[in-house]
């Protein structure tokens, strides 16, 4: 798929909640979600497992793709993604399940635990080990302390 019919399939994707939005009425219902699924397979010529498979792929790399903007905004650098799909792939940051802890070392090394932490940021510092929890959000994301 090209970026333009790629950009455009993810405005569709984006358009049925019930295939990324954990918190959509129709998210469990399974002839709601196949229904969409059937809809971007017609129009872009796929079969649904290639839809499913297209889905996978994208919110894999964007997964990998947003770790990497953080670990780079947590650490004060500039932190701007270069994927053409980066920036249209964020309202799926939003979903309960893109919201990770961050557990950083003194040593700098980085593990990553999914959480349900709500829109807010959280520090907390022991000796050797600060936590920082945040939920991602989108391109406002701003770090505090408290």
């Amino acid at each position: 798929m090209a970026s333009e019919q790629t950009l455009a399939f993810i405005e569709d994707y984006k358009s049925y909640r019930a295939l990324w939005d954990h918190k959509d009425k129709y998210y469990t219902n399974k002839s709601k979600r196949m229904e969409a699924y059937l809809v971007l397979a017609a129009k872009y010529q796929l079969t649904v497992k290639g839809v499913k498979n297209k889905i996978k792929s994208l919110r894999s790399y964007f997964s990998k793709e947003h770790q990497k903007v953080m670990e780079k905004t947590l650490s004060g650098e500039d932190s701007e993604s270069n994927w053409f799909a980066y920036k249209p792939l964020l309202f799926i940051s939003d979903s309960p399940m893109a919201h990770k802890d961050y557990v950083i070392s003194e040593g700098g090394s980085w593990t990553e635990e999914v959480s349900d932490v709500d829109a807010k940021i959280l520090r907390t510092e022991s000796a050797d080990v600060s936590t920082i929890h945040y939920s991602r959000l989108a391109e406002n994301f701003k770090l505090t302390t408290f």
